[in-house]
């Protein structure tokens, strides 16, 4: 398999959008791990002149791992400001918002937040149970 770079990436997925767009009558759109700055703008780019319910799914980093900072910025100033809604888990929130998320308080105050600064509506994953104190704690399936 040969690894392409960054560009030719780019130029796939805006050609493959585009091919989408003009084929289909796309009323929805929900994104996935966007890997890198390059793919977040040039989906942000591709979509912005779309209308159509965009979902972005704020995942910022493989789990157990560290977003890249440049990915994380385009995430917010370009892909973010286009969402209707957002959802995010609570490592994906807190990175987001570059704060701890410790209760279920912080986690109704981050929601919120997210939803003023972008103004859509947004879905906070906790994957986790709170205890009585309002704790999270992990659950089991």
């Amino acid at each position: 398999m040969q690894i392409l770079d960054g560009k030719l990436v780019s130029r796939s997925v805006r050609e493959q959008i585009k091919n989408v767009m003009e084929a289909l009558s796309v009323k929805a759109v929900k994104t996935g791990f966007l890997v890198n700055a390059d793919i977040v703008e040039t989906v942000a780019d591709a979509l912005k002149d779309h209308r159509m319910v965009l979902i972005v799914d704020a995942t910022v980093a493989a789990p157990g791992k560290h977003p890249d900072s440049n990915m994380l910025q385009a995430m917010k100033n370009s892909l973010l400001p286009l969402a209707n809604m957002i959802t995010a888990n609570v490592a994906e929130a807190e990175y987001l918002l570059d704060c701890k998320l410790a209760n279920t308080s912080d986690l109704i105050e981050a929601a919120k937040s997210l939803a003023a600064a972008y103004q859509c509506n947004v879905l906070l994953k906790t994957g986790f149970a709170a205890d009585n104190n309002g704790r999270f704690s992990e659950s089991q399936p």
